[in-house]
């Protein structure tokens, strides 16, 4: 697999999830609860966490998609 370029964004088709993947251990997270946003910040330790990673990546069928930087600026400088 070629090296990735990081930091890569992506989201989950329902809107409620955001993430800002900065390696393939990292990645910032912000999720929508009801009208209020948590930000969580994870460093992979664990193998079912790198998998995660991986699907985030490389999409996992659909259940993660392509996110401009810009709408992730826009978010995460609301919260």
């Amino acid at each position: 697999m070629p090296a990735q370029r990081f930091p890569l964004f992506r989201k989950t088709p329902d809107g409620r999830h955001f993430y800002r993947i900065e390696s393939d251990t990292g990645f910032t997270e912000i999720q929508k609860v009801g009208s209020r946003h948590a930000v969580h910040r994870v460093e992979a330790r664990a193998y079912p966490e790198l998998v995660r990673i991986a699907e985030m990546i490389d999409g996992a069928g659909g259940r993660f998609v392509h996110m401009e930087p810009t709408e992730w600026d826009v978010l995460y400088a609301r919260i």
